[in-house]
């Protein structure tokens, strides 16, 4: 302290002396008075007592920060240095020892081997999950999840929802319901009534992806958050798939499709009593219909074609003389395996006509407008795409209008929107094209074809496997016969 700082403070003191003697009361208070306030004031730990004797890692307390001063918990773990509390809600001392101890059984372990003491039921499983995939959407297929494949994994993990209730474990945490439970999950969805495609059970295949859906969810969330050990993982048993794997769609032959497409040209679409726009409408589905078969696409790559998407082939070729191929373009956006291609088609005409019906329905098309357009009077010119579910309430109309008129015979089948891509396929297999070129068009592998069509592709070979067969038989029946014309002609 400098010179004048001392004698500014002796001035005050002695114009004041009773500044003094405060001063040095305030230096001999005990040290006790400046300590933290006693347990019985303001404490965090009230009462705090351990629950085992000779051990210090569980303890109950009354917190005083709270009004009603229950009993809590509290939990440590040196290994993992974790600490676990937990409300007991009562004010007795003999439930709250007999709950901690009951607690600390229970969640010693699970601190120990570093899982949540936060519990989840299969509800919040699902819930947690879903959210987790909804971070992942993208229009860009395997690049993440698309819109539609969250749906699909939705209504996919709904069906676990509706079991787990059915067992009565809505609200029992994941490490308490039993591991066993999954194993009849399969057999379970099996049983169940199917919506769509009435009469047709559900196929093997299809329930199993359910379950592996079910499945990377307790990976992904309930394992890999640490809500539940390894030992508390569900056990799901899949059903059998059949090692011959055939298109589960019933399918148009060659003939039928034909048949529909003459049924469209000079049944349907010149009904009595149809209004003008729909007719112009009908004539656009006509034409949608023979574009769909001829390019073989799946249904959400052909909405999503736009008019510069499609272009003339780059290489002539001598066997379109009339140029009647087209190439269109499917970007990796718009393409189920994330991948772009092209796709070689003979639908330069459909194109032209399609055009016509446009312009007489007063929509011009422009290079970037989708190819098929919903035509409603408020979605006209504003390039908004047809919607699957509109060319679903066609197909069923058409195919269904053409039985009816003794077009073709459906016999009981139902012809949806893919039916197009299987026909396709068979029908290139048929026609004797190439197995690889087929795979690179319609945008799939070789293999698949080949496990998928493998009755197409043996019918089709059908001479070559059988060229030359029994040759030898043949020849031995031609030298006796011709033995035996000897011996008449030697005979008396």
């Amino acid at each position: 302290m400098s010179d004048d700082q001392l004698e500014t403070l002796r001035n005050i003191l002695a114009e004041n002396p009773e500044m003094l003697l405060e001063l040095f009361a305030d230096l001999k208070k005990p040290k006790t008075d400046t300590q933290k306030p006693s347990e019985s004031q303001n404490a965090v730990y009230v009462d705090k007592e351990y629950v085992y004797e000779g051990r210090n890692d569980c303890f109950i307390y009354r917190d005083n920060r709270t009004k009603n001063k229950n009993y809590y918990v509290h939990i440590w773990d040196s290994a993992t240095k974790k600490r676990y509390t937990k409300s007991l809600r009562t004010t007795k001392r003999e439930i709250a020892i007999a709950e901690a101890g009951k607690i600390y059984a229970e969640t010693r372990h699970r601190l120990g081997v570093g899982v949540k003491l936060t519990s989840l039921t299969a509800k919040d499983l699902v819930r947690e999950y879903q959210n987790l995939r909804r971070k992942e959407i993208t229009i860009v297929p395997h690049a993440g999840i698309t819109p539609r494949s969250f749906s699909t994994l939705c209504r996919n993990l709904e069906y676990w929802e509706k079991y787990i209730a059915e067992k009565g474990l809505t609200h029992t945490k994941l490490e308490n319901i039993p591991t066993d439970i999954g194993i009849g999950f399969g057999l379970w969805i099996k049983e169940r009534d199917k919506k769509a495609a009435i009469g047709k059970p559900r196929s093997n295949g299809t329930i199993n992806h359910i379950i592996a859906a079910t499945k990377k969810m307790y990976r992904d969330v309930a394992i890999d958050q640490k809500y539940i050990t390894q030992n508390e993982f569900p056990r799901f048993r899949y059903l059998k798939v059949p090692k011959e794997r055939e298109h589960t769609k019933d399918v148009l032959t060659r003939e039928e499709f034909t048949a529909v497409s003459r049924f469209m040209q000079y049944k349907w679409c010149n009904e009595n009593g149809l209004t003008e726009n729909e007719k112009i409408k009908r004539r656009v589905y006509a034409l949608t219909f023979t574009i769909h078969y001829y390019s073989g696409c799946r249904t959400k790559e052909l909405l999503g074609i736009k008019w510069n998407d499609i272009t003339l082939p780059q290489f002539e070729n001598k066997s379109d003389p009339e140029k009647i191929n087209r190439k269109i373009h499917i970007p990796k956006e718009n393409s189920k395996t994330g991948r772009s291609r092209m796709i070689i088609a003979p639908i330069a005409p459909q194109l032209e006509r399609l055009k016509k019906w446009y312009r007489a329905y007063e929509y011009e098309p422009k290079p970037t407008d989708f190819l098929f357009q919903k035509m409603t009077k408020l979605s006209m010119g504003t390039n908004t795409p047809q919607t699957d579910k509109s060319l679903s309430d066609r197909v069923k109309e058409v195919t269904r209008g053409a039985d009816a008129e003794g077009f073709i015979d459906l016999r009981g089948r139902t012809i949806s929107n893919y039916c197009a891509r299987h026909f396709y396929i068979t029908d290139a297999l048929l026609r004797g094209v190439d197995i690889y070129d087929i795979a690179q068009n319609a945008g799939t592998s070789v293999q698949y074809i080949e496990s998928t069509y493998s009755k197409v592709t043996t019918e089709m070979k059908a001479e070559d496997l059988t060229k030359n067969q029994g040759a030898h038989r043949v020849k031995r029946l031609q030298m006796l016969e011709e033995e035996r014309d000897i011996k008449m002609d030697l005979s008396p």
